[in-house]
């Protein structure tokens, strides 16, 4: 498909032409008549190179990559100049959902006679999803910007944009003397824990300083310990709350994406290791969805569910009972939630007495105000105490480091 349309400026140019020429027809003379032929003469050229600027252009898409929020996706384009002339300067648009104002316009630079170029398009993702990309538009014109030539480009494409994933360390996987399985198979136990002697391997801050192995340190220049066999931890469990009504106002920086961000950084980091996963929420239709099986294995699917989950009217305490008779004795839980309250802290003490560790992480929509370009983003009202007895979570904010929440320790990235 491809039209011509004048610009604000081509408007106000075309007028003064057609009024030149009335003047010319009512006040017959050589200077009025020069004066409207040299307006519609300049007219009818710019419209005449605007009608041809996108001649012998030819685009086609190269393969997209998936991403994640938060990142730049490369949307790159093969386009060719297949005619005989010097092309000038176009614009490539395209409407695509998850980039910001869902319109992304950037110039393609002048081309040579006879060229092909592969035209590289970083793409800052702000939303999650799995997009449906149609078409794709050059805009030309004339020098004199009088006139806009557009031609589109039918190009479908699909693109699936993850949450916000972030590298961390070694989350913390020790529940009883057991530990998770490394990606050769080995436990990955606390310095000194078990019997047999099997390596040497880097600090970590959980470990005890009279483990170190001080000629490997000095070798290395960084400090080494002594890792002993352990046990294997072969299960962990993602509980992730939907419910729409306790998610923050801000469109793209709320709770809700946060505690995607935790549950995607969580499961990228098992992915690499010898485990048993299951991740557990809503579906978008208020239907439950459970996903569970090998971490590596199932990391993909995951990936998918948490690229389309959004809130719903789900409710945690309906998930907690559900996962309750799901979730294995001597495991992890990591139960993400948006909202805090008796019934919850009762429920989760359910699962401590089932012997299953929870790691309840609460993100309240208070602490994730709306984002304000000529403000600084700041928590105007703190949460209240919780009340004593109960299963208290780990409160997060907009500002909170995951390698500090899930590691225990301070982040090198």
């Amino acid at each position: 498909m491809n039209w011509i349309l004048p610009t604000p400026r081509g408007i106000v140019f075309s007028l003064t032409a057609i009024g030149a020429v009335g003047v010319a027809l009512i006040n017959v003379g050589l200077g009025t008549a020069l004066a409207a032929a040299s307006l519609v003469g300049m007219v009818f050229a710019s419209f005449l190179m605007a009608l041809f600027s996108l001649y012998g252009f030819s685009v086609t898409r190269s393969p997209c990559h998936d991403g994640e929020r938060g990142a730049e996706l490369n949307m790159p384009l093969v386009i060719r100049n297949r005619g005989f002339f010097f092309r000038q300067a176009v614009v490539v648009s395209e409407k695509i959902p998850f980039a910001p104002d869902g319109i992304f316009r950037c110039v393609l630079p002048p081309m040579r006679p006879r060229s092909q170029v592969l035209f590289e398009r970083w793409v800052p993702a702000r939303r999650r999803g799995f997009f449906d990309l149609k078409r794709v538009t050059l805009i030309g014109g004339d020098p004199a910007g009088l006139f806009s030539r557009f031609r589109i480009y039918r190009l479908p494409a699909e693109v699936m944009v993850g949450p916000e994933i972030i590298k961390i360390g070694q989350l913390p996987m020790h529940l009883e003397g057991r530990a998770i399985l490394s990606p050769e198979g080995r436990p990955l136990g606390i310095s000194g824990s078990g019997q047999e002697f099997f390596g040497i391997r880097e600090y970590r801050p959980s470990d005890e300083l009279r483990f170190i192995h001080w000629k490997s340190t000095a070798a290395k220049r960084k400090l080494m310990v002594k890792e002993f066999e352990a046990g294997s931890l072969d299960q962990v469990t993602v509980i992730l709350d939907t419910e729409k009504k306790y998610v923050g106002a801000d469109p793209e920086e709320n709770n809700f994406e946060f505690l995607l961000k935790i549950a995607g950084s969580i499961f990228a980091n098992l992915s690499e290791l010898y485990c048993r996963v299951q991740f557990i929420t809503f579906t978008a239709g208020g239907e439950k969805l459970r996903i569970r099986g090998d971490a590596s294995g199932i990391y993909p699917e995951i990936l998918n569910a948490l690229a389309i989950v959004q809130p719903g009217k789900g409710r945690l305490d309906e998930l907690l009972d559900y996962g309750l008779e799901l979730i294995y004795p001597n495991s992890i839980f990591y139960c993400l939630t948006m909202s805090e309250d008796q019934m919850v802290s009762s429920q989760l003490e359910e699962f401590t007495a089932n012997h299953i560790e929870v790691r309840w992480i609460m993100a309240p929509r208070n602490y994730f105000p709306i984002i304000d370009p000529e403000q600084p983003r700041v928590i105007r009202k703190a949460l209240p105490e919780a009340a004593s007895g109960i299963l208290k979570p780990q409160v997060v904010n907009f500002n909170t480091n995951l390698n500090e929440l899930l590691c225990h320790e301070q982040s090198e990235y």
